[in-house]
């Protein structure tokens, strides 16, 4: 268990322990922590300051002596220390941020009507530390209306980073399935790409008001590498706030007073309810049935908040395909009859084309899969007058024994079998009483047991025939 941090009334509770080492009291923390939580009660701000004071000097001096200690990958762990209060520090921010943005739209009747922005991206690769854009999906949401309208471009970032691309291949098959190279609907004019931003959002060029963009938080490292690669390659700022969704759905939760936990918002949001949605994917990924689209991704988690908020903020008419997808559409000509995670359909479709124009370019092998190789149809087959092998003895012997041992169960207990159980056929040899007898005393000598007082002591003809074979067959 890792120690206890030091603060301001560890501080107090030392103080009071050297003076009743001065006067020869008990001086244990245990034994001054009672009048420490007495005396710090009634501290005034200016008091308890300093001994605030005393903690963060500490800690500094602490910190002083961790950076002449290193972790594995040569980092000093005063700053990993650091990062990690600093992300700590971001994400708090962030949330108050969220709380003060929504408290600034009203009341819950504007709530209901105001617009916010959820932003999805696939990337071609990160390659040191910068994220390249092969998509970008942006919807505007209200509670009231659901989906609104949506922003979406496929971008052409330009050749791959070297040594990048066996990760941009590996992470276009897994994922989005966007050819990574030469794909005609990709786009160079960035400036265009980021100009068609502004206007969807009906904000200028040079708007210093800039609205939030949510996302999933893993997604979020992702979606402001793109805009800043955006803003790079157009020479413009695009300094829009990247926030996590999951504190905005708890947040708009909590102003109707149906409050929800992390972990329950996290299964709203992690949920595959709506995964196989088809018409929320744009024309593209809903040709190659591939769910990883950007576009998709955005009405997907619309459809998500939807869910958690239209009861809550008793939304009575729901629009389909906008707030939610409706549970049956007839203009779907087909039955789901297996969920599978990567489906194919049948006929022709888009499938991704890489530079040189071969479909086959994609394929992680040169060769094709060969069909299964079919079953072998296996069947016993008997032969005349063959000899009983030992697993017929062997059952033969337990038999005999619960006989012998339990001679007053019935046959139905026993499991008795009717006579001529152990014969295959008319052509093979049948088993008499004496013979299964002779058999069971054979098998209890030569494993080592006391044989069975009622067998007979002389070797029965067919036992004679079973050794001569064996011996013929070994000498």
């Amino acid at each position: 268990m890792a120690p206890k941090k030091k603060g301001p009334f560890y501080f107090l509770m030392r103080e009071l322990q050297n003076e009743r080492r001065e006067r020869n009291l008990p001086c244990t923390l245990d034994a001054v922590r009672e009048e420490a939580g007495e005396r710090w009660r009634s501290l005034t701000e200016e008091e308890k300051a300093y001994y605030e004071s005393m903690a963060n000097d500490h800690k500094e001096r602490e910190r002083g002596s961790l950076d002449k200690k290193f972790t594995s990958d040569g980092r000093s762990i005063a700053s990993v220390l650091k990062e990690e209060d600093e992300k700590v520090r971001q994400r708090r921010d962030m949330i108050d941020s969220i709380h003060r943005y929504v408290d600034d739209i009203g009341s819950v009747d504007d709530i209901k009507k105001f617009p916010f922005y959820i932003l999805s991206t696939n990337i071609l690769c990160e390659a040191n530390g910068i994220y390249y854009p092969l998509e970008i999906g942006l919807i505007e949401y209200s509670i009231e209306q659901g989906f609104i309208r949506a922003y979406h471009r496929f971008i052409d970032p330009g050749p791959i980073p070297l040594g990048f691309a066996s990760a941009a291949k590996d992470h276009s098959e897994n994922t989005h399935g966007i050819p990574i190279t030469g794909f005609e609907e990709g786009t160079t004019d960035y400036r265009a790409v980021v100009r068609d931003l502004m206007a969807y959002l009906r904000l200028s060029l040079d708007d210093p008001a800039l609205p939030p963009l949510f996302c999933m938080v893993d997604h979020m490292p992702q979606a402001d590498g793109c805009l800043r690669w955006l803003e790079r390659q157009a020479r413009c700022e695009l300094d829009f706030p990247i926030w996590d969704i999951l504190p905005l759905l708890r947040k708009l939760r909590n102003v109707v007073g149906e409050e929800i936990s992390h972990a329950e918002a996290e299964n709203i949001l992690n949920s595959a309810l709506f995964d196989y949605e088809l018409k929320s994917l744009c024309p593209y990924h809903l040709d190659i049935d591939n769910k990883n689209c950007a576009l998709g991704e955005c009405r997907r988690l619309g459809y998500k908040m939807s869910n958690a908020l239209l009861h809550a903020y008793r939304i009575e008419r729901c629009i389909d395909y906008q707030h939610l997808p409706p549970r049956y559409d007839p203009s779907l000509t087909f039955e789901v009859s297996q969920m599978n995670l990567r489906p194919s359909r049948a006929g022709t479709s888009r499938r991704p084309v890489g530079g040189s124009g071969d479909p086959g370019s994609y394929s992680r092998s040169g060769y094709a899969g060969a069909s299964p190789l079919p079953r072998e149809s296996r069947r016993v087959r008997v032969v005349p007058n063959a000899q009983p092998g030992p697993s017929m003895a062997g059952a033969a012997a337990a038999v005999d024994s619960l006989v012998d041992e339990f001679p007053t169960l019935g046959d139905s207990m026993l499991g008795r079998k009717p006579p001529g159980y152990f014969s295959y056929s008319s052509s093979t040899q049948s088993y008499t009483e004496s013979d299964t007898a002779s058999v069971t005393s054979e098998c209890s000598v030569s494993s080592g047991a006391k044989p069975k007082m009622g067998a007979a002591a002389a070797p029965s003809p067919a036992r004679r025939s079973v050794a001569s074979s064996l011996a013929a067959q070994f000498s």
